[in-house]
């Protein structure tokens, strides 16, 4: 009787435990979630180009185009197109591809930074991709034990996941 119940004592904070980190594992992959699709919504609508009767079609196709991708190549298209080093210039409406005979029109959102912030800029997007694939890939698919994380206190997801050392 007396090892039965010492038993249930020491279930009940693994329990516990087990719960936090389901609780905090799901609370950091909603947040990842939300990141990815905010970053879908900014590349399908940063930029637009081309003939007036056409720019509907595309933006659709654009929305379209992003919205299968993965986060790690959300973050590529991020930087390769929206934030981009001071003096960057892309002609969405090149001369010899453009008709002359029907109306065209192009806009674009970047954000501009110099060349060295833009690195650090960069590098601070990626760790959510890192912390994604951990997540995903490794504690959550790779069959590693809830158990054996712990939560630690970290402004990227509200709260981070590391395993405990036994």
């Amino acid at each position: 009787m007396l090892h039965s119940q010492h038993n249930k004592m020491n279930e009940a904070p693994a329990s516990d435990l087990q719960r936090d980190v389901q609780r905090l594992l799901g609370r950091c992959l909603l947040r990842l979630q939300q990141y990815e699709r905010l970053l879908k919504i900014v590349l399908a609508h940063h930029e637009l180009a081309g003939p007036v009767d056409e720019l509907e079609a595309r933006r659709a196709a654009q929305i379209e185009k992003h919205s299968s991708k993965t986060l790690e190549t959300l973050v590529k298209a991020l930087f390769e197109s929206y934030v981009v080093a001071d003096g960057f210039e892309r002609d969405l409406l090149p001369g010899d591809k453009t008709s002359t005979d029907r109306i065209s029109m192009a806009f674009s959102f970047r954000m501009s930074m110099p060349a060295e912030r833009r690195g650090r800029t960069q590098t601070a997007t990626e760790e959510p991709v890192v912390l994604r694939n951990e997540l995903v890939h490794h504690r959550v698919l790779g069959g590693r034990s809830p158990l054996r994380l712990r939560p630690l206190a970290d402004e990227s997801c509200g709260a981070r996941l590391e395993p405990v050392k036994f």
